[in-house]
């Protein structure tokens, strides 16, 4: 949720790239998605609470030094729900951020199997 006015100041010195979707869950698979194309992978996936920041941002740190992606979650219709489903195959361990309250069963039963 960067204005296109931080990013007029930044000027020509700065490249980037804008990645967003209409909520934070598609920015989140969108992001996951342009990551792969970058060096990290489905090998190693963690879901998080879109609720909140705190746990997802920890586990960011974690996710990045074994170059895997972290996808925040809400409910069964977010579209990181149906891209963990279609790199199930090649998660091979899965993290879930945060409590019981933060995140379900339903989403810890996404990543069961992996190690």
């Amino acid at each position: 949720v960067v204005s296109d006015d931080v990013i007029d100041r930044l000027g020509d010195s700065y490249a980037y790239t804008r990645l967003g979707g209409a909520n934070r869950y598609e920015t989140s698979a969108g992001i996951a998605e342009f990551e792969t194309t970058h060096g990290m992978s489905f090998a190693t996936t963690a879901v998080a609470t879109g609720r909140n920041f705190p746990d997802a941002l920890a586990g960011s740190a974690l996710l990045g030094s074994r170059k895997g992606v972290i996808l925040l979650v809400s409910d069964a219709d977010d579209p990181s729900v149906a891209l963990i489903g279609a790199h199930r195959p090649e998660i091979g361990c899965g993290y879930v951020l945060g409590g019981d309250q933060a995140i379900s069963a339903s989403f810890t039963s996404l990543l069961d199997g992996t190690t």
